[in-house]
């Protein structure tokens, strides 16, 4: 694929997500804990724009929205996928990057990891980049363990930390209200909930992937089903 120099930017969409199920299996050696989610992305959305710059100008991010509090446009996930993805082509990042915020953060909604896969997908775009999704998913993998499931988008099974995905049925039938207290997340959130876990908190994966069985053969999900290993559903 070759680029079109009649393109000089790309404005997408990145949607937030929700965990119908998330089990923790066991911690592992590098740090990280083995888990089995099913996510699906949902009408909840930041709005991404990415523009080309001369070269020589360099990367330059903007935040704009409702919630930026508290998030570092110099150390942004959005930022870091630009740069990866320069990076891997052998490349300048030449570019400007605004992110709209309009998905709550923290909130486990996975607002900054959507906004690094857009980037990914927008910047194979503008710089006619043919790489495959498995190319695609492992630069997503160094920047955080939901951002390749952000770069299929959909519903699917995600296992290892969360790395592999297997697209699923697109689960259109539910209807959601999403609430988000006024309670301050603190530095850090996910990674002190998994720290917190007990040992009796493990579990085998086995609600998660019945769930995504049940959603593959296009059966309707019962919500016994649902279950999060940080919080009693």
């Amino acid at each position: 694929m070759s680029v079109d120099p009649s393109v000089t930017g790309v404005r997408l969409v990145a949607p937030a997500k929700i965990n119908l199920a998330l089990e923790v299996i066991r911690p592992r050696p590098d740090g990280y804990h083995e888990v089995a989610t099913v996510m699906s992305t949902i009408d909840l959305m930041d709005r991404v724009t990415i523009e080309s710059r001369p070269a020589g100008s360099g990367l330059i991010v903007a935040l704009a929205g409702d919630y930026t509090d508290g998030i570092d446009p110099d150390d942004d996930l959005a930022r870091r996928a630009a740069i990866r993805m320069a990076e891997v082509a052998g490349r300048e990042p030449d570019l400007a990057i605004t992110v709209e915020k309009r998905i709550p953060s923290p909130g486990g909604l996975g607002g900054g990891s959507s906004d690094a896969a857009a980037v990914i997908r927008g910047l194979k775009h503008l710089w006619g980049l043919d790489w495959s999704h498995e190319r695609l998913d492992a630069i997503a993998a160094t920047l955080g363990s939901d951002v390749p499931f952000f770069v299929h988008g959909g519903t699917a099974l995600c296992t290892g930390r969360g790395e592999r995905v297997e697209p699923l049925r697109d689960v259109t039938q539910l209807r959601m209200l999403i609430l988000v207290p006024p309670v301050p997340a603190g530095p850090a959130k996910t990674a002190r909930r998994y720290a917190a876990l007990r040992p009796n908190e493990f579990t085998d994966g086995g609600r998660t992937h019945r769930l995504a069985a049940r959603i593959a053969r296009k059966a309707p999900p019962p919500t016994a089903d649902f279950t999060n290993a940080f919080e009693a559903v």
